[in-house]
């Protein structure tokens, strides 16, 4: 089984890293343009990106776009997680994926939901950021 997650901080890591202990192959897409704040934890990064592949590839870029949904063609499930739809915004729908991959399982992981009021959705939900919303 092939997992590739695109994600940092913990949610879509932390996915990953579960899927890796239970023997699949992983392969963690590394955002270039914005840097994975865990490096900076002292020993994290080493506990929660073990068993990983990370390869470097910006999806939104069309040599890297081409890239990506080539792998998705080998893929057999896809965990993003972004604030909200942000994938789609860019072009990288579902159904583009299922294009490549009909067989694809897709998984979004955000903080506020794919959909509905864009004050939320576009909300990062990184550590603690969604406690005061939901603790009142």
């Amino acid at each position: 089984m092939r997992v590739v997650f695109s994600g940092i901080e913990i949610a879509g890591p932390f996915a990953g890293q579960m899927f890796a202990e239970w023997g699949a192959e992983v392969i963690w897409i590394e955002n270039v343009a914005w840097a994975d704040t865990i490096r900076v934890q002292p020993n994290y990064p080493q506990l929660s990106r073990r068993n990983l592949h990370a390869l470097s590839l910006n999806i939104f870029k069309d040599e890297g776009r081409e890239a990506f949904l080539k792998l998705m063609e080998t893929t057999d499930i896809f965990i993003e997680a972004s604030k909200g739809p942000a994938f789609a915004r860019r072009g990288i729908t579902d159904e583009v994926l299922w294009q490549h991959n009909p067989k694809l399982v897709i998984a979004h992981l955000s903080g506020f939901g794919q959909y509905g009021t864009e004050e939320y959705t576009n909300l990062p939900a990184i550590t603690l950021s969604p406690k005061p919303l939901v603790v009142t």
